[in-house]
């Protein structure tokens, strides 16, 4: 158990570097924080499917799991531009904003994989 904790952590790390960089990048780019949250989870979702599949879950991948994968971080990113929203017109920059909300889906998708989209 804690060894897919530590794990989870490291691959966690990886795939949130690699999401929260492309928010950042597109956040300062795109006129929008909805467009920057939407474009950087469709590349997250891909990214965190593999790196996921393969270094978590033991290559563990299947259609009906990526469906799972989608639909669940679809959910992730409707909940994710409400709560950035709110953030942002509370004073906060989308930057910050978003670094806040990313321990929170951390938690919650360590979760949902372990326990419903690496077992489909």
């Amino acid at each position: 158990m804690r060894g897919d904790v530590l794990r989870f952590l490291a691959i966690g790390a990886l795939n949130t570097a690699f999401g929260y960089g492309v928010f950042v990048a597109l956040s300062l780019t795109l006129d929008g924080n909805a467009a920057a949250v939407v474009l950087s989870t469709i590349a997250g979702v891909l990214f965190n499917y593999v790196s996921y599949g393969q270094g978590m879950f033991g290559g563990r991948r299947s259609w009906a799991s990526f469906g799972a994968h989608a639909v669940y971080y679809t959910i992730v990113c409707i909940a994710n531009i409400v709560a950035l929203e709110r953030l942002v017109s509370s004073g906060l920059s989308p930057q910050a904003g978003q670094l806040l909300i990313v321990p929170v889906i951390a938690a919650v998708t360590y979760a949902v994989n372990k326990l419903v989209i690496y077992r489909l």
